[in-house]
């Protein structure tokens, strides 16, 4: 070490690390952990290149997005979460974190992989389901004036039998001529 009291400051990292670089053969200290400040420039190892290289690999997570290192697992989390996307529902169904690099990737996955709501006022907050009832439970609850009544597909036949023949007639012309149907409008014209 050049000064082993300490007695010589550089004023900022990048004059230690210029330092370190000219007088000690180009080899340096890892610039992650300096940043982090858990530990003082002369508590930190110096490296050659290679060594760097292998102790980031190493030590620091690395994001698989940008290929940034972070100095530990809670950096890299937070990263993620505050530049990435992740799947809330891949989250909810015990997958954990499952990352995006930007949102048309989560919007594709939502898309592909679970059931979204296509409603405009729902496309923006990416409101995805697991099933295709949740979705249906979504749609009754939130988007009721978009839910048809009578959905053709589930319709069952019923089958009605009966005989119009078995009125009395007289009733009938009766009823008839009380609404002012065709029978009220056959006997004008008589």
């Amino acid at each position: 070490v050049c000064d082993p009291r300490g007695m010589r400051s550089f004023m900022s990292d990048k004059q230690l690390l210029e330092h370190m670089r000219t007088a000690h053969g180009g080899r340096g200290l890892c610039d992650i952990c300096m940043a982090q400040g858990n530990r003082f420039p002369l508590e930190l190892e110096a490296f050659a290149p290679a060594e760097l290289r292998k102790h980031k690999a190493q030590s620091h997570p690395q994001c698989q997005f940008c290929q940034t290192h972070f100095y530990g697992n809670d950096e890299l989390y937070s990263h993620m979460q505050q530049q990435h996307y992740h799947c809330h529902v891949c989250q909810r169904q015990g997958a954990g974190y499952v990352y995006f690099v930007d949102h048309p990737s989560l919007m594709s996955h939502l898309h592909a992989e679970h059931f979204l709501c296509q409603e405009p006022e729902c496309m923006d907050c990416m409101t995805a389901f697991t099933t295709e009832d949740e979705l249906r439970q979504h749609m009754l609850q939130v988007h009721p004036r978009t839910m048809p009544r009578w959905n053709p597909s589930r319709a069952r036949p019923l089958a009605l039998d009966f005989d119009i023949r078995a009125l009395p007639v007289s009733t009938a012309s009766s009823r008839a001529g009380q609404r002012g149907g065709r029978g009220q409008r056959q006997q004008q014209q008589q």
